[in-house]
């Protein structure tokens, strides 16, 4: 559980920062507060499967290379 909390968090913060926005515009497009964002960056939370989807899609339209694994932490 914690490598999937720690490479979660990880991926979810290269996203955004390669999108340029703050954890209040990111969380926004999800459905999710600021507070949710920086939980799951410091890997105090775990997106849910829906969260991780949209993430995923966003960044492939944003044309940010990532992919489902990299929130598995293998």
């Amino acid at each position: 559980m914690e490598d999937f909390l720690m490479a979660s968090a990880e991926t979810i913060k290269r996203i955004r920062l390669k999108m340029g926005l703050t954890q209040t515009k990111f969380g926004e497009k999800f459905g999710v507060t600021r507070g949710a964002i920086c939980n799951f960056e410091k890997g105090r939370g775990k997106p849910s499967l829906e969260i991780i989807i949209k993430i995923l899609k966003i960044a492939r339209n944003n044309k940010i290379k990532a992919n489902i694994d990299e929130f598995s932490g293998n």
